[in-house]
C-alpha cells in the first residue's frame, strides 16, 4: 500500500510540472510594466488586462497629466479615485535626439526603466532611444510625477497607461 501512495504522490507531482510547462500561463506585474512597447502598455505585455477591459481615454478614468517647471505629473482626480501601475514611455519626434535618459525620478512612489531594449519583464526595458518609468509596487497611488530633461526646439511625445485594477486601465498620448 505504502508503494502506491508514493507511486500516486510522484503521479500528481509530474502532472503538475507537466501542466505548468505545457499550459501557458499569464503574468501581471504588481512591481512595475511588463513592457515598453509604443501604445497601450497592458495590450503589449503577457498580461491579465484585455481591450475589452478599456475604460478609455485617461479623462474617462478622471485621470490628469501636467508638464509644469520640468515635472511631468499623473493625477488621479475626483473622490476616492486611484490607480496600482501606470508606464510613462517618452519618445522623441527627431531621428537626431534620443529620449533615453531624459527621464528622472521625483516620487518614491515610480522606478526608472532602462533603454537597452524593447523586452518583457519586470519591469521591461525601453527601446535604445526611449525613456520610460513605471510603477514599483501596486498601492493605491493618486500621484506621480517625473523629471523630464528634454532638449529645446524637440517636440516628445508621452504615452501613458494607468492601470487602476486588472480589469480597469485607461490610455493617453500627450506632446510634451
Amino acid at each position: 500500500m505504502k508503494t502506491n501512495f508514493s507511486l500516486l504522490i510522484a503521479c500528481i507531482a509530474y502532472i503538475t510540472l507537466l501542466g505548468v510547462s505545457v499550459f501557458p500561463t499569464t503574468s501581471a506585474y504588481p512591481n512595475g510594466s511588463g513592457t515598453c512597447k509604443a501604445g497601450p502598455a497592458v495590450l503589449a505585455s503577457a498580461s491579465p488586462h484585455l481591450e475589452s477591459d478599456r475604460g478609455g481615454t485617461l479623462a474617462d478614468g478622471g485621470y490628469t497629466t501636467s508638464f509644469v517647471n520640468g515635472i511631468f505629473t499623473l493625477k488621479a482626480t475626483g473622490s476616492g479615485n486611484y490607480f496600482k501601475g501606470f508606464l510613462l514611455r517618452l519618445s522623441s519626434n527627431s531621428n537626431a535626439v534620443s529620449a533615453a535618459g531624459a527621464i528622472e525620478l521625483h516620487s518614491g512612489k515610480a522606478q526608472l526603466m532602462d533603454s537597452t531594449g524593447a523586452s518583457i519583464g519586470s519591469p521591461a526595458t525601453c527601446a535604445v532611444r526611449v525613456a520610460g518609468a513605471c510603477h514599483n509596487d501596486n498601492s493605491h497611488k493618486t500621484a506621480v510625477g517625473v523629471k523630464l530633461n528634454l532638449d529645446a526646439g524637440v517636440n516628445y511625445r508621452m504615452m501613458v497607461t494607468v492601470v487602476k485594477n486588472e480589469h480597469d486601465w485607461y490610455y493617453g498620448s500627450v506632446l510634451v
